[in-house]
């Protein structure tokens, strides 16, 4: 391309970027919350109350995401008052969205090490059409913080033979391992990105590159470890995230139907992130591809000088990178390939797991998409329609998928007005009631999480009235999991008031019945 394209095509496409990274703030207010969003919430308010995840309630994802949102939980007011609590969801909406955006920003610069700013901004247009990628990062899910987590151990070991300070290189490998470390407690599916980054510190053969990355990884999983220690809860933490979490993966599905619809309404990003690996595994090379090596210890390999005038100026436009080590290309594929072999192994490849790969095949997709733009000798004007057409594609699939969240918030009003803060629930999930106290350790009734052993002391307690839970939650997850005993139970002592949402039947037999003014007026309320 000319340099006049060059330029007008990394405008256009960081402009169409950052307008479709705007637009999904009125999505993060508007759209309606994931079922996976009223756990992590419920989670985290639970946790900012006192209570520890694993010894005193039920999950079974890593902890940091609940150690870290706490604060925007901890206020009184979010039981209380309906609009606090709706701040506090956007307030962790918000935040999921700006992690994206470092992200995202984090795609363009490894877009830069591959090849040049083309490459960045092209990489940037594929990772932000793509409805599957921006439809899990900006719901509230650990998925969110594990994958700019990722993407910054891939930038600190892409960048290290483009340092001109030999000394930054362990910095930069050190900081890289606490990334990842971070990332395995937001997500256990980071692990899946394990073996493709120790593949390529193998085929680096510096020894002690590997040793400061694991130092790295240890060092905020140790911190973790020593809290939850200090407070007697190591053993239910290990159990839960690491033991628990691996046998649910028993109860597999095939990953095929998901993956054929992901690649069919998101192609481009899929098939140039595709090319490009094929094309860096191939063992020939071209202008602009550099082979792999299995040993770029201290060599870079410097792409051949164009002293013509043309290549001057287009250097000078847009700051051609021209130094592109070997190990960038290595790490980043390597770890792209990994993430596509857990596709098949993981056992349950939901979006959220998706959403760490699609960056790195942006990534690579920009350089494939850079270089092919350079061959055609591309103009400004079909490139800029080839981005608008794919942002006008991504925003048609997510208003298709759209669904709003006023029921959501009106349910959660209901259950602030109708209810006191003390009120219990039980149910398929959090739903409305997820800043309410729940009546079991297992939090929601749906999965396989309990036993028939905890299921039957759960009845038990349910009729003795150790446990009296005021709410149910009764989803489709309820009535397609939960034992037939227990559905009884609940069919006979509570009533259906709206949606999702059953209230215990009181003396009154009134299923709309204010439960906050019955307590009022008696010690306990009674049932049938």
């Amino acid at each position: 391309m000319s340099s006049n394209a060059a330029r007008g095509v990394v405008r256009a496409a960081l402009a169409v970027g950052a307008a479709l990274l705007l637009t999904r703030l009125w999505f993060v207010a508007h759209r309606a919350l994931d079922l996976d969003e009223f756990e992590h919430a419920h989670a985290a308010w639970s946790f900012a109350r006192g209570l520890l995840p694993y010894r005193d309630f039920f999950e079974h994802h890593p902890p940091l995401i609940y150690l870290l949102s706490a604060p925007l939980f901890a206020a009184p007011e979010t039981a209380t008052d309906a609009s606090a609590a709706a701040r506090a969801l956007m307030f962790a909406r918000g935040a999921m969205w700006l992690v994206t955006v470092l992200s995202a920003a984090i795609v363009y610069r490894l877009g830069v090490l591959l090849r040049d700013r083309v490459a960045g901004a092209c990489a940037v247009v594929l990772l932000t059409t793509s409805s599957q990628f921006l439809e899990s990062m900006l719901e509230f899910r650990p998925d969110v913080p594990a994958v700019f987590c990722l993407l910054t151990t891939a930038w600190c070991l892409a960048g290290i033979d483009g340092t001109d300070n030999p000394r930054r290189r362990p910095v930069r490998v050190l900081a890289g391992g606490v990334a990842f470390g971070a990332a395995l407690l937001f997500t256990q599916k980071a692990i899946f990105a394990a073996p493709g980054l120790g593949v390529a510190f193998l085929l680096r053969r510096r020894v002690v590159f590997p040793g400061l990355f694991a130092a790295g990884v240890l060092l905020p999983v140790a911190v973790v470890a020593w809290w939850f220690n200090s407070r007697g809860a190591l053993a239910p933490l290990w159990y839960y995230t690491v033991t628990f979490a691996g046998e649910l993966n028993a109860d597999r599905f095939s990953p095929f139907p998901r993956l054929v619809s992901n690649v069919v309404q998101q192609p481009a990003i899929y098939i140039l992130g595709i090319a490009a690996m094929t094309v860096r595994l191939k063992p020939g090379t071209t202008a602009t591809t550099v082979r792999l090596k299995p040993d770029t210890t201290s060599t870079t390999v410097r792409l051949k000088p164009d002293t013509t005038e043309e290549a001057v100026s287009r250097r000078a436009a847009i700051a051609h990178t021209a130094v592109v080590s070997g190990f960038s290309r290595t790490v980043i594929t390597l770890t792209a390939l990994s993430l596509i072999a857990g596709i098949f192994i993981i056992g349950k490849a939901y979006d959220q797991y998706y959403a760490l790969l699609l960056p790195l095949l942006a990534a690579l997709g920009g350089a494939f998409a850079a270089s092919a733009l350079d061959a055609v000798h591309a103009r400004i004007s079909g490139t800029a329609a080839a981005i608008v057409t794919l942002a006008v594609f991504s925003l048609v699939i997510s208003a298709r998928r759209f669904t709003p969240i006023d029921p959501q918030l009106d349910e959660i009003a209901f259950i602030t007005t109708q209810t006191k803060p003390s009120d219990s629930y039980v149910g398929g999930s959090p739903g409305a009631a997820l800043f309410r106290p729940h009546g079991w350790y297992y939090f929601f009734l749906t999965g396989p999480f309990a036993s028939a052993t905890d299921y039957t002391d759960l009845l038990t307690a349910l009729e003795t009235d150790r446990i009296r839970p005021r709410l149910l939650v009764r989803d489709r997850y309820l009535d397609q999991r939960a034992p037939a005993m227990i559905l009884e139970y609940f069919a006979a002592h509570y009533r259906h008031v709206r949606g999702d949402l059953y209230l215990r039947q009181s003396e009154y037999g009134s299923a709309s019945l204010n439960t906050s003014e019955a307590s009022d007026r008696f010690d306990r309320p009674f049932t049938r």
